[in-house]
Parts: structure tokens; C-alpha cells; sequence
């Protein structure tokens, strides 16, 4: 495989968010030059991500994901956290188009969309990447 990609919904925020196998997989991938891509709430998987040098993997990069205006939209009861100032508080330099706007960040092999809208696009981004990285 050349890419792992983490779907979004509500489900990641309890089944993946720090879970060791995905935490494991994401490490696995990372360090053998795969690409990391995560959508909508599926960026939960990075947090806790630790390459071994102690530092969280998201501190410094720039990504995307769920936004607390649109967590407040549409299913803030139903989340145990809100998951921007959950990547913020591990040093991810976040950013967000406007409410249900798509939006794709790139930094590097790490991709990331805001929420559902930006899962074709995001999807487009990889494609590209994988058709210039074969």
C-alpha cells in the first residue's frame, strides 16, 4: 500500500482516537514515506501519535478536521471533545475553511479534509500524489 486513510464520522471520535493499533499503523505508514490521510473527524486518529521522540506527531503541521462551529452544527452532545482544540493542544497548526466548506490541507504526505464535503477533493489531492510519487 502507498497511503492509509482515516474515514471521519462520529465512530473514530470513540472506536480509533488514540487507539494503539491505529496509533501503530499510523507510525508504520508515516515512517516508511505512505501517506497519512485522515477526513472529517478522522484526524482523531493522529492525536497521541508519538514518532518515539517523545514530541506528538501533529505538533507543527499543518492539517484540518471537524470544526467546533460545525461540532456545535451539528452533534456536540454526541462527541466526547472537541477535536480542533484537541489537535491544537497537541501543536498542530489547524485551520478551517468556513462551516461545511470543503477544505484540504497538504503538508507534505500528511492530508487532511475539514469534514464530508472535502472527502472528494481530498481524494483528488491523493490521487495526484500517488500518480507523482509512483
Amino acid at each position: 500500500y502507498d497511503a492509509i486513510l482515516i474515514p471521519g464520522g462520529l465512530g473514530p471520535m470513540v472506536d480509533v482516537a488514540r487507539d494503539p493499533e491505529v496509533q501503530r499503523a499510523v507510525v508504520r505508514a508515516w515512517t516508511t514515506d505512505k501517506f497519512v490521510t485522515a477526513v472529517c473527524h478522522g484526524p482523531c486518529s493522529l492525536l497521541g501519535v508519538d514518532l518515539g521522540d517523545g514530541v506528538p506527531f501533529v505538533r507543527g503541521k499543518k492539517l484540518t478536521a471537524f470544526s467546533k462551529k460545525e461540532e456545535y452544527d451539528y452533534a456536540r452532545e454526541d462527541v466526547p471533545y472537541e477535536l480542533e482544540d484537541a489537535l491544537r493542544a497537541e501543536g498542530a497548526d489547524y485551520s478551517s475553511a468556513d462551516h461545511w466548506q470543503a477544505k484540504v490541507v497538504v503538508d507534505g504526505r500528511l492530508m487532511t479534509g475539514q469534514n464530508p464535503a472535502s472527502a472528494g477533493p481530498m481524494a483528488k489531492e491523493l490521487l495526484a500524489a500517488l500518480k507523482k510519487h509512483a
